[in-house]
């Protein structure tokens, strides 16, 4: 069933093709999991309206019972042509390096760390928690997606041989795919260290649908408690990943 939802402050409108039947509608902050029931519609109405308070950089992702929404709109043709060749370019060790890493969406709602929060002042009490890692939510992170990405290709710090790509690796930036949505304050991990998204990320958009995503980026210090999240081997990951995502990405 293709759909796509569309995002006012504290509203989400979801809107499908019409169909015969009903369907649970599903509601969460990452794409692959973490989904909750919030509402039963008849799919021959054809939408829906959640109210819930969505910000800018906290959307929420929709399923209507199996099928996954995607955001702001449905890609049309043009959007999908650049989708592949993004695909196939970030795949390419020729041409990109076929550089990739993890992604860890993280939550910005649910309870609230158990060993750090401060029930009186309303904040985490300590930056270093082995639990929260200084963000006040219990189990802070969704587990990890794989995506392929390229260094922006003004950074002087970035170098390309036959075999695999070096960066200075303090503060970075790099490009990726339109989906998922990478947020500030979502990490990815390469080789071995974890960044943080830091803000100002830039979405390119064709009509309301995001192709790419510019992303800044701040190493994480190696003493930080996240180093200690378990990531699975890269190469049996790529095909669990992508099926999760049900190969939005790479669509024609």
């Amino acid at each position: 069933m293709r759909g796509y939802v569309s995002y006012r402050p504290g509203q989400a409108h979801l809107s499908w093709e019409r169909d015969s039947g009903r369907a649970n509608v599903m509601r969460s902050e990452a794409p692959h999991e973490g989904f909750e029931k919030v509402g039963e519609v008849d799919l021959e109405k054809g939408e829906y309206i959640d109210e819930y308070p969505i910000t800018e950089n906290n959307l929420m992702y929709y399923r209507l019972d199996l099928d996954l929404l995607y955001p702001h709109a449905i890609p049309n043709r043009y959007a999908r042509e650049i989708m592949r060749r993004d695909h196939w370019f970030l795949r390419s060790h020729h041409y990109s390096g076929a550089n990739h890493g993890f992604l860890l969406m993280a939550r910005t709602r649910g309870d609230k760390c158990p060993e750090c929060w401060d029930s009186i002042e309303k904040r985490p009490e300590r930056s270093n928690c082995p639990n929260c890692y200084g963000r006040g939510i219990d189990n802070p992170f969704f587990s990890p997606l794989k995506i392929y990405f390229d260094f922006n290709m003004h950074n002087n710090n970035r170098r390309v041989s036959e075999n695999y790509t070096t960066v200075n690796m303090q503060r970075q930036q790099i490009w990726t795919g339109g989906f998922p949505i990478i947020k500030p304050n979502d990490l990815i991990e390469y080789k071995g260290t974890l960044y943080r998204v830091d803000n100002n990320t830039v979405y390119t958009r064709l009509g309301d649908f995001v192709t790419k995503q510019r992303l800044p980026l701040r190493a994480l210090e190696y003493n930080r408690p996240e180093y200690e999240i378990p990531l699975p081997p890269l190469k049996r990951y790529q095909r669990i990943s992508e099926e999760m995502l049900g190969g939005r990405d790479l669509e024609t």
